[in-house]
């Protein structure tokens, strides 16, 4: 048995005229690996009526590390934040969304232990990333339309109640300050985020 947190966090459903400050915040404050830096960061999900998901990341963070700066480069060195979820709660394939300040990305799908395929294969594109710096902080707000979770997964209907499992992450391999901070903890001797058994639920509200 695997030790799982009970976590939940309800996913708004809104219009497109809707304001992040009456959207609900994931913690992201368990930092199980390093514990001499934990930036405070947190995560909010809505799902825009008839359009897709969109998925803000913000964390409180100066100068944020960021090198690399095209699509499927290695954004997990720099300073990062980072989206995992399973949309599909019948099959174990997830998705990772992992994107620096300067909104370059890494995006896949597969499951667990297998090889995992880059989104523009699948999609021909990659998903919007739409990056912002402040003095004191940095977010990353992230689009997933319907039309391209259902080329990944194949349709489903996201209605109130149905419910998926998910994880955001904090992290920063080769940073000043090496850190591995997420909502839901991942159990590993190492540092580890592709743990699905560790995702908390997402619900459609």
């Amino acid at each position: 048995m695997f030790d799982r947190e009970q976590k939940s966090y309800i996913i708004k459903t809104v219009k497109k005229d809707f304001k992040w400050d009456d959207i609900e915040k994931i913690n992201i404050d368990r930092f199980c690996w390093r514990y001499d830096y934990k930036p405070t960061t947190y995560g909010q999900i809505v799902l825009v009526e008839n359009e897709g998901f969109v998925v803000k990341m913000t964390c409180f963070e100066k100068n944020p590390k960021a090198v690399y700066k095209n699509f499927f480069e290695d954004v997990y060195k720099d300073s990062c934040m980072e989206f995992f979820a399973c949309f599909d709660n019948k099959s174990t394939a997830y998705v990772n969304c992992e994107m620096n300040s300067l909104g370059a990305s890494i995006m896949s799908i597969g499951k667990p232990d297998c090889e995992r395929v880059p989104f523009d294969e699948i999609l021909g594109h990659v998903p919007s990333v739409e990056p912002e710096i402040n003095e004191d902080s940095w977010s990353v707000t992230l689009k997933l339309p319907l039309e391209d979770i259902y080329k990944l997964y194949g349709k489903i209907n996201f209605e109130k109640g149905y419910k998926f499992t998910g994880n955001m992450f904090k992290c920063g391999d080769e940073t000043e300050y090496e850190h591995y901070g997420m909502w839901c903890r991942s159990i590993a001797v190492i540092p580890q985020f592709h743990r699905v058994e560790y995702f908390g639920d997402l619900i459609i509200g």
